[in-house]
């Protein structure tokens, strides 16, 4: 019946350009008299159709079944099957009559097939409201790049404590090396002889065996020797034992006092510069994902000016919030602040003299960034690519720390096994001689051989100065990046916020100078008098100019922050 049904449904487009082929006959009040008839015309057609056939069926077989037992004449086995066939027949008259009498109390919709009749549905007029809140406020949140570099990564106190940390380290190597060569020259004068009579506590051999007195033909005395050593006893080192320990114990608080304590305080200052280099690309991310056309990101400069404003002029409520409480960038010319809230973001000011097309229009002349001003943007100011030099100075600088670490560990390892190795001076490796003396007795005779593995020794020695040479490397390198490099970044981000302020800031700007990041530069004149088409031309190394200012830049690439140059800006004005 599903399969009619289909091909009703798929056939009826077909039906509708022409006559019926056939007539079919009312069913329970309803028939097919036309084309126009509806599919749920036809379903309740076909529906009535089958209860009728089913209904007629189940009468049949009821009269069938009355006849056979009619017919039986006594025989059980046909009577029986009389029987069933009236059962069934009964029982399938209740189902097919029960169904419809459910769907019927359930929904009467659902045995009826009607198409119910479609309202028309009235658009409501779009109303405009002008709504203006009671108190009108801006938030915008602190952006401090530059503080993070100058007062966190590179500040004064921080830079003094790394230096230690070469200094430490390199006193504590020279004087781990004089206390191994002590260890060394000590373990060498142990020895396994101290003859027959040793002093209390050093080695002596332990005999076996006895010695036998036999009386010769000519009548003279022999000595029969069955005397053996068994093993040498006490301490091969016991006239420098005191020694020995005393520079162990030197070591050791080397050791616990000394290169321990410099590697965790190593470990932490690599943990804190990690998470103020990480606070610093967020505040580039931040940087990126505010709005620089919009305005919504401004310069130091920039915000305290609008702040004035709209606070003076336009009754304006404007917020300032610390990204990171702990960093306070003061009045840093290249902090920037990012308009992230307020109830002024949900008004467009009074828009009462302004059309929806004019609105329209407004914003769309607002987005416009594929054509630019014929501007000059002459003053270069590579924000992004000094940004990315401190973050690639501040690892380099992580990795100088991470070797000192690395070292004071190979110095732990390397003092371990020496001090394993002089452990190991021990009578275990003399061998007793013993022999029958005088009065034929068994007596030692002293031990011979070597009580310390010297060789081990001294590799174990020369291993801790292989270490200590390469400490000296670290360290000048570590005073390089403090005493050139670093210095050299805060000089040109000096120079860097003075050109900002000469931009932005109201005592200083220059008349008509505009501050422009590297994206909306695109398509002015650079400071070389070129067209700049890409980020590329953002770079410093772009210009000559540029690059004599802030030489730290010099045929600089971006290591850190992908693309620095997008982070780049230009002090611009329109040409003459």
């Amino acid at each position: 019946m599903l399969f009619s049904l289909f091909i009703l449904f798929v056939s009826l487009p077909s039906l509708a350009q022409r006559d019926l082929e056939a007539d079919y006959p009312g069913v329970g009040g309803s028939a097919i008299e036309s084309v126009s008839t509806t599919l749920p015309e036809y379903v309740k057609y076909v529906f009535n159709f089958a209860i009728w056939i089913a209904g007629a069926l189940s009468l049949f077989f009821l009269v069938y079944g009355g006849f056979l037992y009619l017919t039986s004449a006594g025989n059980p086995s046909k009577m029986q099957d009389a029987k069933d066939q009236i059962i069934a027949s009964l029982l399938g008259i209740a189902i097919l009559g029960g169904s419809y009498a459910i769907l019927n109390t359930i929904n009467p919709a659902l045995t009826k097939f009607e198409t119910p009749d479609l309202e028309k549905f009235e658009i409501p007029e779009i109303i405009h409201h002008e709504f203006k809140p009671e108190i009108l406020t801006e938030i915008n949140v602190e952006i401090p790049p530059e503080t993070i570099i100058k007062e966190k990564l590179f500040e004064e106190e921080r830079m003094k404590k790394i230096m230690e940390f070469g200094v430490e380290l390199t006193e504590l190597a020279e004087d781990s090396i004089k206390n191994s060569l002590n260890l060394q020259n000590d373990s060498q004068k142990c020895k396994c002889d101290y003859g027959s009579d040793p002093p209390p506590g050093c080695t002596r051999a332990t005999c076996v065996g006895k010695c036998e007195k036999e009386e010769t033909e000519d009548g003279k005395i022999k000595c029969i020797d069955s005397c053996r050593g068994e093993s040498c006893t006490s301490d091969p080192c016991c006239q420098v034992r005191e020694d020995i320990d005393e520079n162990k114990v030197a070591n050791r608080t080397n050791i616990s006092e000394g290169f321990l304590p410099l590697i965790k305080e190593a470990e932490k200052e690599v943990q804190e510069l990690n998470l103020d280099m990480d606070r610093l690309k967020k505040s580039m991310s931040l940087i990126s994902d505010c709005d620089f056309l919009g305005g919504n990101l401004k310069t130091f400069d920039q915000f305290k000016s609008s702040k004035g404003y709209y606070m003076d002029e336009k009754d304006i409520k404007v917020k300032q919030i610390e990204y990171w409480e702990e960093i306070d960038p003061g009045s840093n010319p290249v902090s920037f602040y990012c308009s992230v809230g307020g109830t002024i973001q949900n008004y467009l000011g009074d828009s009462s003299d302004m059309s929806e097309e004019e609105i329209i229009e407004y914003y769309d002349s607002a987005l416009q960034t594929e054509e630019n001003f014929d501007m000059s943007c002459s003053i270069p100011i590579p924000f992004g690519e000094l940004v990315d030099k401190s973050l690639a100075t501040t690892t380099e600088l992580i990795g100088e720390i991470e070797k000192i670490i690395q070292t004071g560990e190979k110095m732990i390892e390397a003092i371990d096994l020496l001090h394993q190795k002089v452990s190991e001076c021990t009578s275990i490796h003399c061998s007793p001689v013993c022999c029958c003396g005088v009065e034929c007795k068994c007596d030692p005779c002293g031990c011979v051989g070597s009580p310390c593995p010297d060789e081990e020794i001294r590799k174990a020695v020369e291993k801790i100065q292989e270490v200590y040479k390469g400490i000296e490397k670290i360290q000048d390198k570590i005073e390089e990046i403090i005493k050139e490099g670093i210095p050299e970044i805060k000089e040109n981000l000096s120079k860097l916020e003075e050109r900002t302020r000469v931009c932005v800031s109201e005592e200083k700007v220059a008349p008509g100078a505009v501050f422009l990041n590297c994206e909306s530069s695109i398509g002015c004149i650079g400071p070389g008098g070129y067209i700049l088409q890409n980020s590329s031309m953002c770079s410093c190394s772009a210009s000559a100019v540029c690059e004599e200012e802030f030489p730290v830049l010099d045929n600089y690439s971006c290591q850190i922050l992908g693309d620095c140059n997008e982070f780049n800006f230009f002090c611009c004005r329109l040409k003459d």
